[in-house]
């Protein structure tokens, strides 16, 4: 008598799985009966694509209902075996309408400080006339005189992503002429400025650095401004003016008086 043995199949699927509500599927086919030889998972997503491993995740792009299945086999015995699960994906949609790029900024000199004020920004990006300088929420930069074009971009955690931009304008620094070098009884000033209602400070040293005299300049509308200094009461010999516009901006020159 001749006894035939049918062999049994030496592989089991089988899956558990977790899922996120950003559509990140987690699964874990370890539970499954695979033993001896080379042992292999593959994995159907149900959408198109495959893993392999036994412990993978994967990451949907839409809502909606994926056939998931898992196939297993073990070379040693020839056997496979496949396990599917209907799974429910739901990816909410993430409304971006409430978020909104803004910033503040102060000027101090030739020195922009900016600090971004969007709510619940993740990550920022600065540019400067189109050319990136900062990924930090308060960055600080030289900028010129000017308008300047100043851009935010962020974004969230949820991928939402808004940008600004703002014209900055500098105002151009304060320029002025001064006399020619020899001079009697008047000397004739004469500078451009791009701001109202300043004040500059006007002083004449001699050579020895002892301040001889010192007025301050008022004028309150933009662009050229003249001024007519009576310099009689200096005695003759070889003078320093100085006129300071604040802000480190001063213009030097000397001059010689004549009887």
């Amino acid at each position: 008598m001749i006894t035939v043995q049918i062999p049994t199949s030496e592989c089991t699927a089988h899956f558990v799985y977790e899922i996120s509500n950003l559509g990140q599927l987690f699964v874990n086919g370890t539970s499954s009966q695979v033993s001896g030889g080379t042992q292999g998972y593959i994995w159907y997503w149900g959408d198109g694509t495959t893993s392999d491993g036994a412990t993978p995740h994967h990451t949907y792009a839409q809502s909606g209902v994926y056939n998931v299945c898992l196939v297993v086999w073990n070379d040693a015995n020839n056997c496979e075996d496949e396990f599917c699960q209907m799974i429910t994906v739901q990816i909410p949609e993430i409304n971006c309408t409430n978020f909104v790029a803004a910033f503040t900024y102060e000027i101090n000199g030739n020195i922009i400080s900016l600090q971004s004020t969007t709510a619940n920004a993740a990550s920022w990006l600065w540019t400067l006339n189109n050319v990136v300088f900062s990924d930090n929420s308060t960055p600080a930069t030289e900028i010129q005189s000017g308008v300047n074009s100043v851009c935010l971009s962020v974004t969230n955690t949820e991928g939402c992503t808004n940008m600004i931009c703002e014209a900055v304008e500098i105002p151009a620094a304060d320029a002025i002429e001064l006399p020619v070098n020899m001079i009697q009884e008047k000397m004739n000033l004469n500078w451009s400025t791009a701001n109202e209602n300043k004040t500059a400070s006007l002083q004449i040293y001699n050579t020895l650095g002892q301040l001889i005299y010192q007025e301050k300049l008022n004028y309150q509308s933009v662009g050229l401004q003249l001024y007519e200094l009576d310099t009689k009461f200096l005695a003759q010999g070889c003078y320093i003016i100085k006129i300071d516009f604040g802000k480190n901006k001063m213009a030097t020159n000397k001059f010689y008086k004549l009887p």
